[in-house]
């Protein structure tokens, strides 16, 4: 998780705002919480209709997700 929040806050931003824009999210936050049971990334998003979103995200081929 680390490394893909170093990517696209870095090198791939532009190409991850695009995607955030396609599945309506406006805004996105991750939080690493460390627990006894490990570690957790917790995901906060807004939009119109986040589960609608996440449901499109699920299902995206876009590169920026699984490329």
């Amino acid at each position: 998780m680390v490394e893909f929040a170093k990517t696209v806050s870095g090198p791939r931003r532009k190409e991850f705002e695009a995607s955030e824009k396609k599945v309506k999210i406006r805004k996105e936050s991750w939080f690493l919480q460390s627990t006894p049971q490990g570690d957790f990334c917790i995901v906060y998003a807004e939009g119109d209709d986040v589960p609608k979103s996440v449901a499109a995200w699920a299902a995206s081929q876009d590169p920026m997700i699984f490329g």
